[in-house]
């Protein structure tokens, strides 16, 4: 396993020499993919997106990493190149966020727990991903979690299978509440995004 809270490091403070040093890292790692998809990702990709392709190089197939990171993560521009990349070489297992709370005092931002699981390139995707939104305070979560299939007590949890779990967007799942979903099952099409009025 891989468990960490990699720096929250925005691109523009990593400056040109570090993109291009990290994205050297990055091409020597994964040696199957050129070096310009490095170079075009890290060009714009918080540095947590590099711990995130780095450290899944270092487990074994099954093997999981898991990660707090910004929830700013889960729709940045980056997020997709990072997640073809991953879609690719991993399960998600779980995406758990408190849209409720900020769960370190010192930070301008609220953090989002994604766990994944190493498999073999071209492996059919695992059938289930959770994710949650929790309901009680971290602290209480933690009591009361002991693995994946506990997260169902302590948060509203939309589970999604195989491969729908990579092309559905992930932030609207982690943060809107359950209400939000059964009206928009019920309204249909009738709800469109504000930009296409």
């Amino acid at each position: 396993a891989v468990v960490g809270n990699p720096p929250y490091v925005r691109q523009e403070l990593l400056g040109a020499q570090a993109k291009r040093q990290i994205a050297g890292c990055l091409a020597a790692d994964w040696p199957e993919i050129a070096r310009p998809y490095w170079e075009r990702l890290m060009g714009r990709s918080d540095l947590a997106a590099a711990f995130i392709a780095r450290s899944l190089r270092f487990l074994p197939e099954g093997g999981r990493l898991g990660f707090v990171l910004s929830q700013a993560a889960l729709e940045a521009g980056y997020w997709e190149g990072l997640r073809r990349f991953l879609a690719e070489r991993a399960n998600v297992l779980a995406v758990v966020s408190s849209p409720a709370e900020r769960w370190f005092a010192d930070a301008a931002i609220h953090g989002v727990i994604v766990i994944l699981e190493r498999r073999t390139n071209g492996a059919s995707p695992r059938p289930l991903a959770r994710f949650a939104r929790l309901g009680v305070p971290m602290v209480d979560a933690a009591a009361r979690v002991r693995g994946l299939a506990d997260l169902d007590v302590v948060a509203e949890v939309r589970a999604l299978g195989g491969a729908e779990a990579w092309l559905s967007p992930w932030a609207p799942l982690v943060r809107a509440p359950d209400a939000w979903f059964a009206a928009s099952r019920e309204a249909g099409g009738l709800l469109v995004p504000l930009g296409e009025l």
